[in-house]
């Protein structure tokens, strides 16, 4: 996933290779294949710019957002999923949940 990265952002970019996934369940199954250890990682790196790059991408429409921040923005889709482990399950995965191999997440539309 290479279209360029917003320059301003780019101690994040080493995140976009793994992380910067388009579709919603590549996400998840990246989430619960990673250690928890790489996970929180992420989620660090990205809560410490939050604030920032959620003024950069709402600066235009999704319609309108370049190509060349497409990557930030799927690198935040990834941060809610990650957020998830961190702030609510204390884990990749849900184990007292419904297995994860099982599931199949589909998408409507791919951003």
């Amino acid at each position: 996933m290479s279209a360029g990265f917003p320059e301003q952002f780019r101690d994040l970019e080493r995140f976009a290779a793994t992380w910067a996934i388009v579709s919603r369940h590549g996400r998840y199954q990246h989430r619960v294949r990673s250690t928890m250890d790489e996970v929180r990682e992420f989620y660090d790196a990205i809560t410490s710019r939050l604030e920032a790059i959620m003024k950069y991408l709402n600066r235009v429409g999704l319609a309108e957002l370049p190509a060349s921040d497409r990557t930030l923005l799927y690198l935040m889709l990834a941060y809610m999923e990650a957020s998830r482990a961190v702030e609510v399950i204390g884990a990749t995965e849900v184990h007292w949940g419904f297995d994860s191999s099982r599931l199949k997440i589909i998408d409507g539309a791919e951003l």
